[in-house]
């Protein structure tokens, strides 16, 4: 029989599995263990570092994983995007630095700086904008320009 290629991660398992970041070396030599999913509702997005207004400083606010800073950021009534240092090498002493930002429109960046980060898990808490609502929304692309002449 033909052989398969190996399954690709899905977009929702590589962010369950950049929010649950904390693995170290040891487990990575076990077979692993089943992970809790990550809460739909933090919208994770690896290798990420988005943009906002701080409403509580990462340096003096540290999580022991991503799905941790997602649920501050959840708790927290300002904030609509979180930014987690989960990378352990990048991070260094930085790592479990968790940032809690506000943005009007966080989905606006996200095609600008998705992939864009060696050490950061980023999400954003807000609903993605309805279909039809003003703006290009997530995933949309750049805008289309013409020059007038």
């Amino acid at each position: 029989p033909p052989r398969l290629p190996p399954r690709q991660p899905t977009p929702a398992r590589r962010a369950d599995a950049a929010v649950d970041a904390d693995a170290n070396p040891e487990s990575q030599r076990r077979a692993p263990e089943p992970r809790p999913q990550a809460d739909p509702k933090c919208n994770a997005f690896p290798h990420t570092e988005l943009w906002g207004d701080a409403v509580r400083w990462g340096t003096d606010h540290r999580t022991a994983n991503a799905s941790a800073c997602c649920a501050a950021c959840r708790a927290h009534p300002q904030c609509t995007v979180w930014v987690h240092c989960s990378e352990a090498e990048a991070c260094g002493e930085g790592r479990g630095e968790c940032w809690l930002k506000s943005q009007e429109d966080p989905w606006e960046d996200l095609p600008v700086l998705q992939g864009r980060s060696s050490k950061w898990t980023s999400g954003i808490t807000a609903p993605p904008r309805a279909p039809g609502a003003s703006g290009p929304g997530p995933g949309a692309g750049p805008p289309e320009v013409g020059l007038l002449t």
